[in-house]
């Protein structure tokens, strides 16, 4: 078992912890889904400043710069939502297909199965925000939003009914890169299968199932956002961006834990 140890000593899971949830759930999922053209959009952020804001239990993933120093990553996702149903029922183009807009983080588990934090998601359909905020607990807000690849390239903008918040994002995607080493950062981004979230001040555990990413570097890209700001972890420098088409995924019942 691999192990890695940041440089002020505190544990980092093995390589295992973050491949065991990509096998296949024995469960029968509940949900069925496409997530298609996906931008992960990363800046480095102090461990204790995403610490802070994560609920008890919970306790902040990292990888480290070229340097050595350990980073906690704050993400801005921006994708399509297709085809979203429950397993064995049809799909209803007006609340199955829309936009959404994810800001994201990384932790582990009181030491185990390391996962996702959403502190927000922007999405166009609001029937979907309340099913996703009812079911998951999961923070959804509604948003005007647009997204659309022409060619290379690509664009994206949101902004949240009432409050505001927005993103405007620009990029310009590149050459089909080998699929992410486990061990490496895009897998530490992007190869995450469990997600968490408080529904009645309650932590629970959800977890989804699909093929790896395919990815593709980005050549250039511009990002403004106020999300980060909405949740107390104003961004830095956004530094580090892949693309993927997307991928067929299937989701599972959550549970309390």
């Amino acid at each position: 078992m691999w192990w890695r140890w940041s440089h002020k000593g505190a544990l980092v899971l093995p390589i295992s912890a973050y491949e065991l949830p990509r096998e296949r759930p024995d469960e029968v999922p509940v949900m069925r889904q496409s997530w298609r053209d996906l931008l992960f959009l990363h800046t480095p952020v102090e461990p204790a400043v995403i610490q802070s804001v994560l609920p008890a239990r919970l306790t902040v993933d990292t990888y480290p710069d070229d340097s050595g120093r350990e980073w906690a990553w704050l993400a801005v996702v921006p994708f399509l939502m297709r085809n979203v149903c429950p397993v064995g029922a049809f799909t209803v183009p007006s609340l199955s297909n829309f936009s959404e807009t994810n800001l994201r983080t990384y932790f582990h588990l009181e030491g185990e199965d390391p996962g996702v934090w959403f502190f927000s998601l922007e999405a166009s359909n609001r029937i979907a925000c309340a099913i996703a905020r009812h079911w998951y607990g999961l923070p959804y807000f509604a948003a005007r939003m647009e997204t659309r690849l022409r060619g290379e390239t690509y664009d994206s903008s949101s902004v949240r009914h009432g409050a505001g918040a927005m993103t405007k994002i620009s990029a310009r995607i590149g050459e089909v890169r080998a699929m992410a080493e486990p061990g490496s950062l895009e897998f530490f981004l992007t190869e995450r299968y469990l997600l968490y979230s408080l529904r009645k001040e309650r932590l629970m555990q959800g977890q989804v199932w699909h093929s790896p990413y395919l990815l593709h570097d980005v050549s250039s890209f511009s990002i403004e956002e106020t999300l980060s700001a909405q949740a107390n972890v104003l961004a830095n420098h956004y530094v580090h961006a892949l693309y993927s088409p997307g991928v067929k995924v299937f989701a599972y019942q959550p549970v309390e834990i």
